[in-house]
């Protein structure tokens, strides 16, 4: 699948004719494309670039809002980012020609269906999530598809996962009010979570370590989503990566927020070593750009990761370009944010 950048590069040629057939009301003046705002009407207020290195992004000067023309394309014709990346390679003959991707095949499995358990009625899950600083719990549990079952201990929240395309591969419960651990069934396809609450235009995305991190990170306002197996090393941090490496290819950037101990610098490592792994066949350990983590880190120990180099023939070559842009940040930021938005909880546990 070609990702959602080179997708961009590959339609800013046809920018001309992409705006004359989405807003027939603008004209060009002075090497861009003139209409009043995204709606389409009469105007100068928003230019779309036609020639040079902007070519094929936009600026809305009396919003301050801009983008690419796949930002033109889901608005006007009322898509989500992945179905108007498909209308533009369709609708321009656009051909998938990037390099295949060095993906390990996903393993050979029988996968069985989640069994979902029964929905209680309580109170228990609202009174939880309240505690923990959620607001407007019930449409919370609505957006992610959570919901609370009895266990033997108490009660349990369960995690439906929902794959990209609406289908619901994998299930995980947590205690809300006993001791236990979380647990899943078996045989299930391992996934993210947090899908069925990604906004159709996200073009960043945080991978969290934990499932109510996630959903922290969705109500404040970052598209996230979350592993299936918490923090650690091991396979289980990268077996979902074949599942999900061409959903990815939509994002211009990943973060990977992580919890900051050693759990989570476990988990941070072996994920962006697994996504980097998936585009280059490399099982290096991946560089730490320091002039990149000055610029753009969000917290002392941020940074951004950059494919392994290798030489061949003298020269210095990177095997592939990633579709993404790998950075790691930390959930501390987050917490910050949390406590401001409900002081009296942070996000907690995973």
């Amino acid at each position: 699948m070609m990702d959602v950048k080179t997708l961009a590069q590959q339609l800013a040629p046809h920018a001309a004719g992409i705006c004359h057939e989405l807003y027939p009301d603008g004209r060009v003046e002075s090497g861009c494309y003139k209409i009043g705002s995204i709606q389409g009407e009469k105007g100068r207020s928003m230019s779309v670039y036609l020639n040079g290195d902007q070519c094929g992004k936009w600026m809305d000067f009396s919003t301050g809002e801009g983008g690419d023309l796949l930002d033109l394309i889901m608005y006007s014709q009322g898509l989500t980012l992945v179905n108007a990346m498909d209308w533009a390679k369709k609708r321009y003959g656009i051909r998938d020609n990037t390099p295949a991707k060095k993906v390990a095949p996903a393993e050979k499995k029988n996968y069985t269906k989640p069994q979902p358990p029964a929905r209680n009625e309580s109170a228990h899950l609202h009174g939880y999530m309240e505690k923990r600083g959620f607001r407007d719990v019930g449409e919370v549990c609505f957006r992610w598809k959570i919901y609370e079952t009895d266990a033997r201990g108490g009660q349990d929240v369960v995690f439906p996962f929902f794959g990209a395309e609406g289908k619901e591969t994998f299930l995980k419960t947590k205690p809300i009010n006993h001791d236990g651990n979380p647990s899943t069934q078996k045989d299930l396809k391992p996934i993210l979570f947090g899908w069925q609450a990604m906004p159709d235009d996200a073009r960043k995305v945080w991978i969290t370590e934990g499932e109510w991190d996630a959903i922290a990170c969705g109500e404040l306002g970052f598209p996230a989503l979350s592993v299936p197996m918490g923090g650690g090393k091991g396979a289980k941090q990268t077996k979902w990566i074949a599942h999900e490496y061409e959903n990815l290819a939509r994002f211009e950037e990943i973060l990977i927020a992580t919890d900051m101990d050693e759990q989570g610098e476990l988990a941070a490592q072996k994920l962006c070593r697994g996504l980097v792994t998936a585009v280059t066949g490399s099982t290096s350990r991946p560089r730490t750009s320091t002039s990149c983590c000055k610029r753009k880190a969000t917290s002392r120990r941020a940074g951004c990761w950059s494919a392994p180099i290798k030489r061949h023939a003298g020269k210095t070559q990177r095997p592939c370009v990633l579709y993404w842009t790998l950075k790691r940040t930390s959930m501390t930021s987050l917490r910050t944010r949390w406590t401001t938005h409900r002081a009296s909880a942070l996000v907690g546990r995973s």
